[in-house]
């Protein structure tokens, strides 16, 4: 019989308690001659650091606004200057 327990405490009862639990699965009809106990660690979820977000300075910001203001592409001179609005 293998047992999984979430605990090491909980682990070291079952091993204490094995005998009288052979004994009473024997009882109910459950055959088992070993027990085996071993405790099951969960892996914990990597937790990446939290994301720095970078301003765009002032100056980035005017060089994408005149870049826009010479672009013949409409969609494109708009898509930058909604991106200079951004600016800090």
């Amino acid at each position: 019989l293998l047992l999984y327990a979430d605990a090491s405490a909980w682990a070291s009862r079952l091993r204490f308690h094995s005998r009288e639990l052979i004994r009473e699965l024997a009882r109910a009809g459950v055959p088992a001659a070993k027990m085996n106990v071993r405790v099951l660690i969960e892996a914990q979820p990597r937790r990446s650091p939290p994301r720095r977000v970078r301003g765009l300075s002032k100056k980035s910001a005017a060089l994408i606004r005149q870049t826009a203001e010479h672009l013949p592409d409409p969609a494109l001179a708009a898509a930058l200057l909604r991106l200079a609005a951004r600016g800090r």
